[in-house]
Parts: C-alpha cells; sequence; structure tokens
C-alpha cells in the first residue's frame, strides 16, 4: 500500500531520539509561547535565545550551543540592545544569535535560517505571531486559516529546527479552564503545534506560572520569578519550580529528604538517618513515598538517586503523599 508501513517495518526502522533544546522542557518541533501582553514573555524567549546561542544554560538548565535566529518584530535595536545587556550582565554577546526586526519577510526568514543550518538544530523565536500572520480574509474558515498558517510554521520546524512562536493569551478566562484555551484564536493553531506554553503572571507580581503540553513532552507546571527583566525558577532549579507548582508542598521532613537526594548522586536510608537525625526506618519509608509519587527513583537495591528533568512527572496535588 502506498504511502502506508507495517508496525514490523516501522519498528526495524532507524529513528534517531528526539533533540531537545532544552532537556525535558523545550523539544525540537513548532511550539507556541502565549502570554498576555507586558509580563515579561519577549524578556524570557530574549534569555532563552542568548542561553542557546551562548551554549550557557535556561532557568537553571544546561543547553548545547546552537544557532538562534530571533525575530524581534514588536522591539527595535535599542530596546533589544538594553535587554541583552540586563541579561548578559557583563558577558560577551553570542555571535551565534542573529536578531531580525524586518515583519515583511519575517517567515521567509526564518524558513532561510533553518535551510542555512540544516544539520545544527537551529532555534527560531517569533516574537510574536501576529506580526507575520498572513491577513484574515472575508468569509473564510477561520479554524482552517488558524491551522494552515500553524502548519507552515510546522514546516520550517520539520528542515530540523525548533520554532518558538510567541503569542498573545485572550481575556476572561474562566476558572477550571484548560490552560490551553486561553490562547487567542481558534484552536487551528494549538492543533498544528507539536506543544504548547502558556504564561501566567499577576501584573504587580513577581511569580508566575509556566504550563506545558505537547505530543512528546510531558504535560507539567513550573513556578518561575521575573525579578528586573531575569526570569529563574522558583527554588533550587526546575524540579523544584515543577514540585512548587502543583499546590499544596510536600511536609517539611520529606521537603528535607526530597533536596537531600536531589543534592546527591546516591543516597541510602542510612544516610538519610546520619544526615538528618531522623530514624532509619522513618527514613526508608520516606524515601518510597518520594519514589512512589514519581519525585525519586531507585538506583539499586536501598539506594534512592534524583530523577532527571525529562523523567519527573507532575503528580496531581491531591495524589501527593505525606
Amino acid at each position: 500500500m502506498v504511502g502506508g508501513i507495517t508496525a514490523a517495518e516501522l519498528d526495524d526502522i532507524d529513528i534517531p531520539a528526539l533533540s531537545w533544546t532544552v532537556p525535558g522542557l523545550l523539544p525540537e518541533g513548532f511550539g507556541i509561547l502565549a502570554a498576555a501582553p507586558k509580563i515579561g514573555k519577549s524578556w524570557l524567549v530574549l534569555s532563552l535565545g542568548l542561553a542557546v546561542a551562548s551554549g550557557t544554560s535556561f532557568l537553571d538548565v544546561p543547553v548545547e550551543q546552537r544557532p538562534v535566529l530571533y525575530l524581534a518584530l514588536e522591539d527595535n535595536q535599542r530596546r533589544l540592545q538594553q535587554r541583552q545587556r540586563r541579561i548578559l550582565d557583563g558577558q560577551l554577546a553570542p555571535e551565534a544569535l542573529m536578531l531580525w526586526t524586518d515583519r515583511l519577510e519575517g517567515q521567509e526568514a526564518a524558513k532561510q535560517f533553518a535551510t542555512d543550518h540544516a544539520g545544527t538544530n537551529p532555534v527560531i523565536i517569533i516574537d510574536t505571531l501576529a506580526c507575520i500572520r498572513p491577513t484574515r480574509k472575508g468569509g473564510a474558515d477561520i479554524y482552517r486559516e488558524d491551522y494552515q498558517f500553524g502548519s507552515s510554521l510546522k514546516a520550517i520546524a520539520d528542515l530540523g529546527a525548533t520554532v518558538l512562536g510567541v503569542h498573545h493569551t485572550r481575556k476572561g478566562k474562566g476558572e477550571g479552564e484548560d490552560f490551553l484555551e486561553s490562547a487567542s484564536g481558534t484552536n487551528g493553531l494549538m492543533g498544528a503545534a507539536d506543544f504548547v506554553m502558556v504564561l501566567t503572571r499577576g501584573r504587580t507580581e513577581n511569580n508566575a506560572l509556566l504550563s506545558i503540553t505537547g505530543r512528546d513532552v510531558a504535560e507539567a507546571g513550573y513556578n518561575l520569578r521575573f525579578d528586573d527583566g531575569i526570569w529563574t525558577p522558583d527554588g533550587s532549579g526546575l524540579s523544584d519550580a515543577a514540585q512548587l507548582a502543583q499546590g499544596p508542598r510536600l511536609g517539611a521532613t520529606m521537603t528535607s529528604i526530597l533536596a537531600l537526594v536531589n543534592s546527591r548522586d546516591v543516597t541510602t536510608p542510612a544516610d538519610v538517618s546520619q544526615l538528618l537525625a531522623i530514624d532509619a526506618d522513618t527514613a526508608g519509608k520516606y524515601l518510597r513515598r518520594l519514589v512512589d509519587n514519581g519525585l525519586l527513583t531507585r538506583s539499586g537495591r536501598g539506594q534512592f538517586s534524583p530523577k532527571t528533568l525529562s523523567e519527573c512527572p507532575i503528580p496531581e496535588s491531591s495524589q501527593v503523599k505525606q
């Protein structure tokens, strides 16, 4: 059958592993970052671009160096210079980050960049999608238009790039509503995307929540902080930020044990007992509960280790056992 493949044939194909721009957080493909205006999303994606182009870390997660194109279509050079100097804080600006402010040729520039850097897993940031979206046609099917626009960006990502489009959220999100429903427009754009991130922050608050879901990334939420243009995970790292986003926190004893295990390669109940002055049997019980909650992993008989970010699921707060 033309275009078909058997399960056995598929099983025999050597398919490369998924490439991650930010391990556990930002996979290859076409994704959307949606947020309300003026809450710091441009600061966040510029931080991402600078980190990847420099090969440093983003939200405390080490990243590999890759070429980056940042379509800053709502900014000018003065504002971009001020922001990147604030983020870099004296570090050298990376040559691997290309800044682009021309709206007219934005999408063509993105496609050309992906083509020119084929094989290097380039990163393309479009800030914002509204700046390159074609004008709506009167009487047209809006869902179909949104899906076609998203598909055109996914086609660029399919050249071997990560394409992250910045998008606006709509007003009036209802309480309890799926965070995906907060993105403006129809579901056509969301349906074309490989992953979707939604950033929420109170206008006068420093605390924020980054929610993410997608085809190849586990659905999760991360508590972040935004201080004078700088985004950081809330806690000692992104795994901590994920735990804080669950809602009710772990008890003090379990939090202390989790922090201890996450600071070491391997930990035993005896280690916990000695370092935290907890009875060894109680320490073992808490360690097993943390494994059951998906926050730690067993690395051997009586041995416990941290989970990598991509392994760490976010359990429902009501399911966390104390």
